[in-house]
């Protein structure tokens, strides 16, 4: 699109899908509003067994409520035609099985991962069982924080 061309407004884009362990504090706010600014699609919260941070109940819905709300207005302020859908929180167990799992001892990110979704763990990692027979990429040899992570798998998967 050049810069002069109004967006095709008619079909979302294809999407991108993180799924995601929600990170302490207000990192969460953060995440949301950074991922909807390099343009992912969709954030699903997950609870991995090593998760810090739990949602249940009340509290989920509050939460989910404040992350869209911020995502409007990161969406208004990059001038996002589509705004994200953000929800969960859902089992590790309820990832799909095409999803690839971002972990350092996967190899290289790159065209084979992209348009699948992403799994940003916990900040203990994945327990075994959680990436068994699963697909695994590395953003490098760094250990990168979950909402960091969330960010650099929106930016390479907005490449798709």
């Amino acid at each position: 699109m050049s810069p002069v061309e109004a967006p095709d407004r008619s079909t979302p884009p294809p999407t991108s899908h993180l799924f995601v362990a929600v990170p302490k504090g207000d990192r969460v706010d953060w995440l949301v509003q950074k991922a909807t600014e390099v343009g992912v699609g969709r954030l699903t919260f997950v609870d991995f067994e090593r998760s810090v941070v739990r949602w249940s109940g009340d509290r989920a819905d509050k939460q989910l409520q404040r992350l869209r709300r911020i995502a409007r207005e990161a969406s208004s302020q990059s001038r996002r035609v589509w705004l994200p859908v953000v929800d969960g929180p859902i089992r590790s167990s309820a990832i799909p099985a095409h999803a690839v799992f971002a972990d350092p001892a996967g190899d290289t990110f790159g065209a084979a991962h992209l348009g699948r979704p992403v799994v940003i763990g916990p900040e203990g990692g994945f327990v075994p069982h959680e990436v068994e027979g699963a697909a695994l990429c590395s953003f490098g040899e760094q250990v990168l924080r979950v909402e960091t992570a969330a960010v650099v798998a929106g930016v390479l998967l907005a490449r798709a």
